[in-house]
């Protein structure tokens, strides 16, 4: 695969900010609601155990939401990173070029997709 033109580069690093962006605010939601569940929680504590546990259960929800989020957003960092180092686009792992359709589906991805999927293999 030849090297990424500057014009593929150009959009994947856009959609990378645009992508950067979006979680931002949606880490920023969760936690507000997250924080307001709470308060709920604690606002109900004199009904029924059923109504703060699902008050409960919602603002964990909210909270494990924000987690994979700031995964990703880590990840995104990462792609932002081998861009500066004129990396991007290669494997982290066999350094070979990751095809641009995996880039375009998902423009933070650090491997191929061979390599992501023993990592993945590796995981489980």
């Amino acid at each position: 695969m030849p090297p990424l033109s500057p014009a593929d580069l150009a959009a994947l690093r856009e959609a990378l900010l645009g992508r950067r962006a979006q979680l931002s605010a949606e880490i920023s939601d969760k936690l507000t609601d997250a924080r307001s569940e709470r308060i709920g929680t604690d606002a109900v504590a004199s009904t029924d155990g059923g109504d703060r546990a699902a008050i409960s259960s919602a603002g964990d929800l909210d909270i494990a939401q924000a987690r994979r989020d700031a995964d990703e957003l880590q990840e995104i960092e990462g792609a932002e990173e081998r861009i500066n180092a004129r990396t991007y686009g290669q494997c982290i792992d066999c350094s070979e070029d990751i095809p641009i359709a995996r880039l375009r589906a998902y423009p933070a991805a650090a491997r191929c997709n061979q390599c992501q999927q023993a990592a993945e293999k590796a995981r489980h």
